[in-house]
């Protein structure tokens, strides 16, 4: 395994392009670069991309050699759909969890309802997770959709009974994956799930729709972003310290798992987009400061 070395040109800073300055380092591939997702439906590339980090083909026989050898890798919680038929896995406990009230996130589950699936809650519970997971069931009902052309979550979905799994977006670096607490069926085999450290992105949502949730209450000790994605490198790195062959145990990471699903559907392209999310607010902030500063 060689360490990363490749030279990447300076840029401004644009949400999806981790700047030198703040990039977390991680030695796992010559592939391995933090790039952007994708804003158009096109599979995500992430930090933790295929070929290293990936299974390759989606053949019974890949499945049967990749279900055989996980029994050496640990798994501590595990997100079901509702109907039972699809499971994934994570092989670590989780490094942060939140309540969104972004409008991506509300708007991309309740779409989900929307095609039949069960009721989310009023906020979205987002738990994250290291991105390291394993499919353990169900890989062929399962369909990756952008609520819209221009948004940025790429959300796993149980086409089997609409349940959405788990999601990925530019923010995560590559280093973590979120898990969609409820309607998934989110169970941990090491532990309780932990506490809700913030409620965030509460300007997408109006006066009255902030009213009428029950109060948050922050925990004493709430973990912040930075810290979450430094746990997760941690725990990333060592696992691949300890095992070279990732593939061949069923690891992946979900910009992997995206890409073994081949196709991403652009959900709701009648969306009216109001409220704009804030990703892509400061994403045409930063490119207007650019365009700018240019002149």
């Amino acid at each position: 395994m060689h360490t990363l070395r490749r030279k990447v040109a300076r840029t401004p800073f644009l949400p999806g392009v981790i700047p030198r300055s703040r990039r977390i380092p991680v030695r796992l591939s010559p592939s391995a670069l933090p790039l952007p997702l994708s804003t158009t439906a096109a599979a995500p590339t992430g930090l933790l991309s295929p070929p290293a980090w990936g299974i390759s083909g989606s053949s019974d026989s890949t499945k049967a050699r990749a279900m055989a050898t996980t029994a050496s890798l640990p798994v501590t919680a595990a997100i079901s759909c509702t109907c039972g038929k699809v499971k994934v896995s994570f092989l670590f406990s989780p490094v942060q969890r939140k309540e969104c009230c972004c409008c991506d996130c509300r708007k991309g589950l309740s779409w989900c309802t929307e095609q039949g699936g069960e009721q989310p809650p009023p906020v979205p519970d987002l738990v994250y997770f290291p991105n390291a997971i394993k499919v353990e069931a169900g890989f062929e009902h399962l369909r990756c959709f952008l609520l819209q052309k221009n948004y940025n979550t790429h959300r796993v979905v149980a086409s089997c009974c609409w349940t959405p799994l788990i999601g990925d977006h530019p923010a995560y670096g590559g280093l973590r994956v979120v898990s969609y607490n409820r309607p998934g069926k989110l169970s941990m085999n090491q532990g309780q799930l932990r506490p809700v450290d913030a409620r965030i992105f509460q300007d997408d949502m109006t006066k009255d729709e902030l009213q009428s949730l029950p109060p948050f209450v922050a925990p004493t000790n709430p973990t912040e972003t930075s810290d979450a994605m430094k746990e997760a490198k941690s725990q990333l790195h060592k696992l691949y310290s300890e095992h070279k062959s990732l593939s061949s145990l069923g690891v992946e990471s979900i910009q992997a798992l995206v890409n073994r699903i081949g196709k991403v559907e652009i959900a709701d392209p009648n969306y009216k987009n109001v409220p704009e999310p804030f990703w892509n607010k400061k994403i045409k902030e930063t490119a207007r400061r650019a365009s700018t500063t240019k002149k």
